[in-house]
C-alpha cells in the first residue's frame, strides 16, 4: 500500500472507509491518477508533459514484470497489472489524461466532457472485480461530478479551471443528492465534498477546512 505522501488528505480519508481488502488497490489507483493529473494539469511545458505520457505508455506496453523499479506508484500498480484486463484499463487511463492535456492546449470545447469521462475510467479501475457496478447511473453521476470538481481544484489555468467548475456545478444543481451503498462509502465521501463545494460556488475557498473534515467524517460513519 502506498505511503501517505503519495495521496491527498481526501483520498486517505476515503480509502479509510473502503473495504479493507480493496485498500491497497485503491491507494495504487488514486496515486496513479494523481500522478497523471499532475502532468496534465500542472505547469510543465507541453513538450515535457507529452514526453512523460509517452514514457508511461512505453513501459505499460510491456508485461508488469518488466516495468521500472524504484517508483512507489509504479510498483504498487505492478502487483495487480499481471491481469490483462487491469493492464488495458491502466493504459486507457493514461490515454484519457493525455487527451485532457491535448485539449487544454487546443482550447477544445469537449474538455469538460473528457474530464468527466476520466471519472468513469477511474471508477472502472477502482472497482476492480466489481466492475459491473460501474454501469450504475448514480455511481457514474457521482464520480463524474467529483472528477470535474477535482479537475477544477487542481488545474493551474484559471479559464480551464472555471470551465471544469461550471460543468460540475451544473451537474450538482440539476441532480438530487445521491446515497450509495455502504460498500462504496469511499466513493460517496468524494462525491459529497464535490457536491457541497460546487453548490456553495466558492471556487477559491480552501478545500481542507475543519468544518469540511467533520462533515466528511460524519458522513463516513453514518452515511448521512
Amino acid at each position: 500500500m502506498l505511503h501517505d505522501e503519495h495521496l491527498s488528505p481526501l483520498q486517505k480519508l476515503s480509502i479509510a472507509y473502503a473495504p479493507v481488502e480493496t485498500r491497497p488497490w485503491l491507494s495504487a489507483v488514486y496515486g496513479f491518477d494523481g500522478r497523471l493529473g499532475e502532468i496534465a494539469l500542472g505547469s510543465l511545458e507541453p513538450i515535457f508533459a507529452q514526453m512523460k505520457f509517452a514514457w508511461w505508455r512505453e513501459f505499460m506496453a510491456k508485461p508488469a514484470s518488466q516495468w521500472p523499479v524504484g517508483d512507489p506508484i509504479i510498483q504498487a500498480l505492478a502487483g495487480f497489472a499481471e491481469d490483462p484486463a487491469i493492464l488495458q484499463q491502466l493504459r486507457g487511463h493514461v490515454d484519457c489524461w493525455d487527451s485532457i492535456h491535448d485539449q487544454l492546449l487546443d482550447d477544445n470545447a469537449k474538455l469538460a466532457q473528457t474530464m468527466a469521462e476520466r471519472g468513469r475510467g477511474l471508477l472502472t479501475l477502482s472497482l476492480g472485480k466489481d466492475v459491473n457496478t460501474a454501469s450504475d447511473s448514480q455511481m457514474l453521476q457521482s464520480i463524474m461530478m467529483w472528477s470535474l470538481w477535482d479537475g477544477a481544484v487542481r488545474c493551474s489555468d484559471g479559464e480551464r479551471r472555471k470551465m471544469f467548475w461550471d460543468a460540475g456545478r451544473s451537474m450538482a444543481l440539476q441532480s438530487r443528492k445521491i446515497r450509495l451503498p455502504r460498500r462504496y462509502r469511499h466513493i460517496s465521501i468524494q462525491y459529497r465534498i464535490a457536491r457541497y463545494e460546487l453548490i456553495g460556488d466558492q471556487i477559491e475557498r480552501p478545500v481542507h477546512r475543519p468544518g469540511t473534515a467533520w462533515r466528511l467524517l460524519f458522513h463516513g460513519l453514518t452515511g448521512v
